[in-house]
């Protein structure tokens, strides 16, 4: 994952650690989000697989990475990229999936009820 301005709170990220458990890098510098307080040591709580953060190991040390490695991590970002489209067309409108069909049912019981009335 490579940087992103709107990154600016550990609740921005945290969702991720549930879609990318295994996720062992991650590129968060120049974010906002990098300058708080506990920075690194939040985000390696959030994900316990990580081994690099902002190409930096948990120690702080820096670390060169391998590119078939950032391949790798490429494909999943856009895995990730893709579910995060697809929660954003089942909820454009604030309401999960559940929550709608729901109200259409209910609408649709008022709409029979106001016929048969």
């Amino acid at each position: 994952m490579s940087y992103n301005p709107n990154i600016f709170e550990f609740s921005d990220v945290k969702p991720l650690s549930s879609y990318l458990p295994e996720l062992r890098q991650i590129d968060l510098a120049g974010s906002p989000l990098a300058q708080k307080e506990n920075y690194r040591e939040k985000i390696f709580e959030m994900f316990p697989k990580l081994e690099l953060l902002d190409n930096l190991d948990e120690k702080g040390s820096e670390v060169k990475v391998d590119e078939n490695e950032l391949m790798q991590n490429q494909d999943v970002e856009e895995i990730s990229e893709g579910n995060e489209e697809e929660e954003e067309e089942e909820n454009e409108d604030g309401i999960d999936k559940d929550e709608k069909e729901e109200e259409e049912e209910t609408q649709e019981k008022i709409r029979k009820k106001v016929k048969t009335g």
